[in-house]
């Protein structure tokens, strides 16, 4: 099993309701847990973080060295991407 959803997982997850140009956007602005490695457009999801926004936890931003980011809910522990 991977650890990462992608942006196919993610619309799939949602059940359709949201396309992948849609997860996209909310990734750009911020309103959706995920991670995107500095230098890529790449946009990683982990679901158990999807879990806890879906229960209504508010999310962080946290700019990383080199461009990247990471939206994740705020009452989880500090980590990188």
């Amino acid at each position: 099993m991977r650890r990462y959803l992608t942006v196919a997982d993610v619309h799939e997850r949602y059940g359709g309701s949201w396309s992948e140009w849609q997860v996209r956007e909310f990734a750009r602005t911020g309103r959706i847990p995920h991670r995107k490695p500095a230098g890529t457009n790449r946009l990683l999801f982990l679901a158990a973080e999807l879990d806890q926004w879906d229960d209504g936890a508010p999310l962080e931003i946290r700019r990383l060295p080199k461009g990247g980011r990471v939206v994740v809910p705020a009452s989880q522990e500090r980590k990188s991407a």
